[in-house]
C-alpha cells in the first residue's frame, strides 16, 4: 500500500513538473485519488515491449502470455509494417547478429525490407524457437485476459501506417483492448 502511494506521488509530481514547463495539458489532480489502493501495484505495471524481461524475448508471444499470466494490464508493442503491408512486432530498425537468430544473408537488413518468408526465417531467442509475431497473433493473445490491453507503438509512423494499424484492430474486434498514443508537437 506505501509503494502505491508512493508511485501516486511520483506520478503526480512527474505531471506537475511536464505541466509547469508546458508540456502537458491541465490535469485534475482529483483523478489520481480514484486509484485503488488495494489492488495490487502490477496491476499498474506496463510489460515494455510486451516482456517482464525475465528470459523471454520481447515483443514476442510468449512474452505477451507471460505478462498477461501475472496480470499485467497493460502490454506495450512495438509495430512494423513489412513492404509486403503486414503488421508484425520488433523494435529494432534492422537484424543484428547480437540481437537474433537469423541466416547471415538476412544480417544487417531494415526488417520492413524483408518478405514475410524471410520473417519467417528469423528467431527471437536463441534456441530458435520464438518466431516475429503479427499484430494479430499479438490481439489474438488478448482473448485469454478481461483486461490486458495493448498499446501500440507505431515504428516508422506515418499515416499508412496507422491507417494500416487501426484497420487490423477493427478486423479482429479489438478496438476497445488497444490504445494507440498519438505525438503531438506543436
Amino acid at each position: 500500500m506505501r509503494a502505491l502511494a508512493s508511485v501516486r506521488r511520483y506520478t503526480i509530481g512527474s505531471f506537475l513538473t511536464l505541466f509547469a514547463c508546458g508540456c502537458v495539458p491541465t490535469l485534475d489532480l482529483s483523478d489520481f485519488e480514484s486509484v485503488p489502493l488495494q489492488e495490487p501495484l502490477h496491476r499498474y505495471a506496463i510489460a515494455h515491449r510486451g516482456s517482464l524481461h525475465e528470459g523471454l524475448p520481447e515483443n514476442s508471444l510468449p512474452a505477451l502470455q507471460q505478462a498477461i499470466s501475472k496480470g499485467v494490464r497493460f502490454l506495450e508493442v512495438d509495430v512494423r509494417q513489412g513492404a509486403d503491408g503486414e503488421l508484425f512486432l520488433f523494435h529494432d530498425g534492422s537484424l543484428q547478429e547480437s540481437n537474433y537468430s537469423s541466416p547471415k544473408e538476412l544480417l544487417g537488413k531494415r526488417v520492413q525490407e524483408l518478405s514475410t518468408d524471410d520473417r519467417g526465417k528469423v528467431r527471437l531467442d536463441p534456441a530458435g524457437l520464438i518466431g516475429i509475431p503479427t499484430l494479430k497473433e499479438a490481439l489474438a493473445t488478448l482473448d485469454t485476459s478481461e483486461t490486458a490491453t495493448l498499446q501500440i507503438d507505431m515504428k516508422g509512423e506515418s499515416d499508412q501506417l496507422l491507417d494500416a494499424v487501426v484497420k487490423v484492430i477493427k478486423a479482429e474486434n479489438k478496438v476497445t483492448r488497444a490504445v494507440i498514443p498519438v505525438s503531438y508537437t506543436h
